[in-house]
């Protein structure tokens, strides 16, 4: 009986020191964390991530966080698609971080088949899309932005998706495109030339496009009359 009971107390013993060790190591742990320091035992540190993002999670983007007081990894701001329709006329690339307008086929300002030449687009369409008036108190721009523009061709170059073609964009810039349909309703593309911000360098006259039939790149002498899309964020 006193050896059983000496055997009972030892594992009682032993299993407080695991206990009290176990206790000792999470005070620890938490006394570090706030720190800014990635500690033993810590995902992160406030804003020190550690080198991780979402896209190192396995997301395909959005923006990491650190749960505070906790110092492991906060998901919530991740996305598991890439492109996502924000329901407000725009959509967001979650691994670029840039915001793209929606076009429609239902004529004005965001149909998919308005032509404009290069410099109309930049002084005549963006200062409309942006809702420019001479009164600065009264800027309303699409979607509630101010800030859109033309994308420069390596912007651009991001909506190519070659396993689709005319138009080569993901399905989200193409949805539900009828004759008449709102932006709020439906995602046009068409599958010819858009212009970009970025002259040709070799010919200032001209200026790179994405031919989206098939995603190829080129430049367009800046007077003929291409497509346009908006862009915002980045940079």
């Amino acid at each position: 009986m006193r050896k059983g009971r000496r055997t009972v107390l030892v594992f009682i013993m032993g299993a407080g020191l695991l206990w009290a060790g176990a206790v000792g190591a999470a005070d620890k742990k938490l006394e570090s964390c706030g720190n800014g320091v990635v500690d033993a035992g810590e995902q992160c540190d406030w804003t020190n991530l550690n080198g991780q993002t979402c896209a190192s999670q396995g997301f395909m983007g959005g923006t990491l966080a650190c749960t505070p007081g906790q110092c492991t990894f906060d998901v919530s701001g991740c996305s598991a698609v890439r492109f996502v329709d924000n329901g407000d006329r725009t959509i967001t690339d979650f691994q670029t971080k840039l915001m793209w307008e929606k076009k429609d086929d239902a004529g004005g300002l965001h149909d998919k088949d308005l032509f404009l030449t290069w410099s109309s687009a930049l002084s005549d369409w963006l200062p409309e899309l942006n809702g420019r008036t001479n009164d600065p108190g009264t800027q309303a721009g699409f979607a509630g932005y101010t800030d859109w523009r033309i994308p420069t061709i390596v912007e651009l170059q991001t909506l190519i998706d070659v396993k689709h073609t005319a138009p080569a964009v993901d399905p989200v810039f193409n949805t539900e495109c009828t004759s008449g349909c709102s932006v709020t309703s439906c995602s046009c593309t068409a599958a010819f030339a858009y212009w970009s911000s970025s002259t040709f360098a070799n010919a200032p006259s001209s200026a790179w496009i994405v031919a989206f039939f098939n995603g190829y790149e080129n430049n367009d002498d800046k007077g003929l009359l291409d497509h346009v899309r908006a862009v915002r964020g980045g940079r």
